[in-house]
């Protein structure tokens, strides 16, 4: 599993703390702004609220949490091997994606920016998570492969007939549970 001299103990922790922290930003931004609702407002709705906790909050939070992702997916690019490696990479590169959209605002230009760079952390953190439940799985992680497995099902399931906001909230809860997931196995790794 170890590859090099990178402790990934200390990744997993890094990713845990970004699962949790972007949670802990998600649930104070939305009850801060009353009329932010589940599933009729998307995520990103909070980056531009007239409530300037709220929009803060989020923004920032992407960021912060972006760069922590970001370190996370250093971690498994270079303490895992395979298919795990490449969806740590992945990771790196959605984190980064993450990151703008902190900066790139809903109210950036006429949208389409923000839109570009949320649907790439998107695609990118979906194929992260695909290819680490591969690599999990060709390593004998049944467990992890498994609960990843249903998670990415859940998701798809949930797109069936719910609307975008709903799609994206869910997929979002389910990467922060995935990312919590990962950095357990990271943490029981050898170090």
């Amino acid at each position: 599993m170890r590859n090099g001299t990178a402790n990934p103990r200390t990744f997993a922790l890094v990713g845990i703390l970004a699962a949790i922290l972007f949670a802990a930003i998600w649930i104070i931004a939305a009850h801060e702004d009353p009329s932010w609702t589940l599933g009729t407002n998307t995520l990103s709705d909070m980056g531009i609220s007239d409530v300037e906790v709220t929009a803060n909050l989020f923004n920032y939070g992407c960021v912060v949490s972006g760069l922590l992702l970001a370190v996370f997916g250093l971690g498994k690019a270079t303490c895992e091997t395979g298919a795990n490696r490449t969806g740590g990479m992945l990771l790196i590169a959605a984190a980064m994606f993450f990151v703008c959209v902190g900066f790139v605002t809903k109210d950036v230009g006429n949208g389409n920016p923000h839109l570009l760079v949320a649907y790439l952390f998107f695609l990118f953190l979906v194929l992260g998570i695909v290819a680490s439940t591969v690599g999990d799985w060709m390593e004998g992680r049944g467990l992890t492969a498994s609960v990843s497995s249903i998670l990415i099902v859940f998701c798809l399931g949930v797109s069936i007939g719910s609307t975008l906001a709903m799609t994206e909230a869910v997929v979002v809860a389910c990467a922060l549970l995935w990312t919590i997931l990962q950095g357990a196995k990271l943490l029981m790794s050898k170090a």
